[in-house]
């Protein structure tokens, strides 16, 4: 969650505007896989609709403007995208240990090919 606050504060130096310029770029990406994730599964179950995509993403967009509620930065829709990759499977996918040792590891395997 410190992502979400570092991600939209002012930054008062030069280290934490670089900080949220990374986090946004993190967060950019997160947001990307997921929606390209998504989108295609819809595509590949003949379930995507365009015009009720559009009524839906304004839906969202109108929504994300409400801070409602008790802790409203898990109300947003892009707070799951504001955590980090292990923070992400854990919340997201509820993750073992294990799963998350093993995402790592086939991340580590994939650097070393590239």
């Amino acid at each position: 969650m410190d992502n979400l606050f570092k991600l939209f504060g002012k930054p008062t130096s030069l280290e934490q505007a670089a900080d949220q310029i990374r986090l946004l770029r993190s967060t950019l990406i997160s947001a990307i896989q997921d929606l390209w994730g998504l989108k295609e599964m819809l595509r590949k179950k003949n379930l995507w609709s365009e015009d009720l995509y559009k009524e839906l993403r304004i839906e969202r967009m109108v929504e994300d403007h409400s801070g409602a509620g008790p802790a409203p930065w898990y109300d947003y829709s892009y707070f799951k995208y504001t955590l980090g990759e292990q923070e992400f499977l854990k919340e997201e996918f509820n993750a073992t240990d294990e799963e998350v040792l093993q995402f790592k590891k086939n991340v580590e395997f994939v650097k070393q090919l590239s």
